[in-house]
């Protein structure tokens, strides 16, 4: 019998891609679980939180640091990207590996640039209209060196539980 279950967090993973197909950069980050994340992870599994069908990623250029206290209705003021050619926020198409991830590494969420981007982060968000400030933000990241991408950006995003009787 387990006596916890400790919540990972996302991680992201990136692949930037030139116009070939060859690897540009690839990168890797750790998120920040949102107190609104938090709280719909926490209230999902007894149905005290409205259910959410999907998540979308979203990517973002300002020079914002994420705190426990960001919210969906945050986006406007982190400089959310807008210019790829998908119309609207890419799903994150989640699997659950029937132990203890949630993961898109079978289908990443994919960014086509229209113009060359520096981005700071990635967010994770129940909205799929860029730019909204709908929903709940379930998880945001801040990259640790902002990153150029100017063609197509593939992002694989998973959340893991860890269980055990130890911290």
């Amino acid at each position: 019998m387990l006596d916890r279950i400790v919540l990972d967090g996302f991680v992201w993973q990136s692949t930037v891609y030139d116009k070939q197909g060859n690897i540009v950069d690839q990168w890797e980050e750790h998120n920040l679980i949102p107190n609104e994340g938090v709280a719909f992870l926490m209230r999902s599994p007894f149905g005290d939180a409205q259910p959410v069908s999907n998540f979308y990623c979203g990517i973002f250029k300002g020079n914002y640091l994420p705190t426990a206290a960001s919210k969906a209705t945050d986006i406007p003021n982190i400089g959310e990207v807008t210019s790829y050619q998908e119309v609207s926020r890419p799903l994150w198409n989640k699997v659950f590996d029937g132990s203890n991830t949630f993961s898109n590494s079978s289908n990443p969420a994919i960014f086509t640039f229209t113009e060359e981007q520096t981005i700071n982060g990635y967010f994770l968000v129940s909205s799929d209209i860029k730019g909204s400030s709908n929903g709940i933000l379930l998880s945001i990241a801040r990259l640790s060196t902002p990153k150029t991408v100017s063609e197509e950006l593939k992002v694989k995003t998973r959340l893991s539980y860890l269980s055990g009787t130890s911290l």
